[in-house]
């Protein structure tokens, strides 16, 4: 994620936790998008282990282990910007203190709330392949 998806992350959030003390549907909806980006963030890192394994076994580079290191750097990059965004989402897991809560929550409103949901949704695998699955389900429905 990037840093504005991040700082989005956290807003949503805590404007959820301060919601959640009304509404306790609110806590629920808070548990569910934190699982959601943990999954999310543990099928790319399981994809990235993937990949890693897959291009070490499949091509012999004929390089020495350092140049090897050095062709694979860029997954190990990934890997660990990975792993810092699974340290970002279990530390939102974390009660947060009304000092942190209040100030971030207080910038959201329902509407703003519902789109930043739209947006974070939209790097989703299904939400971009919507489309795509609904002619398909038009094409099956229509034969």
């Amino acid at each position: 994620f990037s840093e504005n998806a991040r700082h989005l992350q956290k807003t949503l959030i805590a404007f959820l936790s301060r919601r959640s003390e009304v509404d306790p549907s609110c806590a629920y909806a808070r548990y569910f998008y934190l699982g959601q980006w943990l999954r999310d963030n543990q099928l790319e890192i399981e994809r990235l282990f993937q990949q890693s394994s897959d291009s070490h076994n499949n091509t012999d580079t004929g390089l020495d282990d350092d140049e090897d290191r050095m062709v694979a750097s860029p997954s190990v990059q990934l890997l660990h910007q990975a792993e810092l965004t699974k340290e970002f989402i279990m530390n939102l897991m974390k009660p947060m203190p009304p000092s942190v809560i209040d100030p971030l929550a207080s910038v959201l409103d329902d509407k703003r709330a519902i789109l930043v949901t739209r947006y974070l949704a939209s790097s989703r695998a299904l939400n971009k392949s919507f489309d795509m699955y609904l002619q398909k389900l038009l094409r099956v429905l229509n034969e």
